[in-house]
């Protein structure tokens, strides 16, 4: 269950780099399970289903398998998505989650300081999401702002997740999901990621295939 595996391994411990610098890094057993679950619901959208926000914590279970785990929600998904009900399913993940994400300071401040865009995001899904590519566009932006806070593995993980999108989308989609990361990409010359940029290659490559 939920529960023992959060025992086992606190989800997220964010830690400062250097002495001077207050950027948090989180645990890969956080970043994990937080794209876990994430990932069961973007998973469960993109079949048009939705839970309505009829889950509760104790529905969210850690399976392991061989060494590794696999995260689900243990409610019966209903078709008839749509933004309202999109918006319900994130917005009670975020309230049974995002609390469990602290920072291991003596700073009064208990989030990371990221995790205000994260939570405000997480509940705030625009409303033309599921009708209009553009605003994928912030949702995106949205993603790159966050790899900058994870380590390699985790960036790693969530560039496989944007190329499961890239994926989906057509071949004239793909041009502007290609322009939205790349803006954004030549923007942040000073962010620690950069070092993983290669995955707009990769997305290069994927459309000449």
């Amino acid at each position: 269950m939920l529960f023992e595996f959060l025992v086992n391994n606190p989800p997220v411990v964010a830690f400062r780099l250097h002495t001077n610098d207050d950027i948090p890094v989180c645990t890969p057993e956080g970043c994990n399970l937080f794209q876990g679950f994430v990932d069961f619901v973007l998973t469960m959208h993109k079949r048009r289903l939705t839970l309505a926000r009829n889950f509760q914590a104790t529905d969210l279970v850690v399976l392991t398998v061989n060494g590794r785990h696999g995260y689900q929600i243990l409610k019966e998904p209903s078709p008839g998505l749509d933004h309202e009900t999109m918006t319900k399913d994130f917005k009670r993940l975020a309230d049974i989650l995002l609390h469990e994400y602290t920072l291991a300071t003596n700073s009064s401040k208990n989030d990371p300081p990221f995790f205000s865009n994260l939570s405000n995001a997480l509940r705030n899904i625009p409303a033309d999401v599921l009708a209009k590519l553009e605003s994928m566009e912030r949702f995106n932006t949205f993603i790159c702002n966050h790899i900058a806070f994870l380590p390699a593995l985790s960036r790693s993980n969530l560039i496989c997740n944007l190329m499961r999108v890239y994926r989906a989308l057509s071949r004239s989609e793909r041009g502007q999901f290609e322009k939205s990361i790349g803006e954004f990409d030549v923007e942040t010359e000073d962010i620690s990621w950069i070092p993983e940029r290669g995955f707009m290659g990769i997305f290069s490559c994927e459309s000449m295939g």
